[in-house]
């Protein structure tokens, strides 16, 4: 699964994604759901509005930046984001 972060902190791994009751694979921006994340206790390492970023790896960005013109300016804003806040993550 993918692991994700708040700040400068490894939340877990995202082990589900609900929406209404039904499984899904991803969440998109905007979407209000339920996760079942490794290793993380909301109320103490999360909280119902927190804003979680997806950890992508060199090859990841990588990927984005060979297909840049397939996603969206907002989306490469993110992506660009989530780059610089992975910076400050000690893994």
């Amino acid at each position: 699964g993918i692991r994700v972060f708040k700040g400068e902190k490894i939340l877990g791994e995202v082990i589900a994604i609900q929406d209404k009751g039904s499984n899904l694979q991803e969440a998109k921006a905007g979407m209000e759901v339920a996760i079942s994340i490794s290793d993380a206790v909301c109320g103490r390492s999360l909280f119902e509005e927190d804003e979680l970023l997806s950890i992508l790896s060199k090859e990841d960005f990588a990927q984005i930046e060979k297909l840049k013109n397939f996603f969206s300016q907002a989306e490469l804003e993110l992506a660009e984001e989530i780059k610089q806040k992975t910076k400050k993550i000690k893994f």
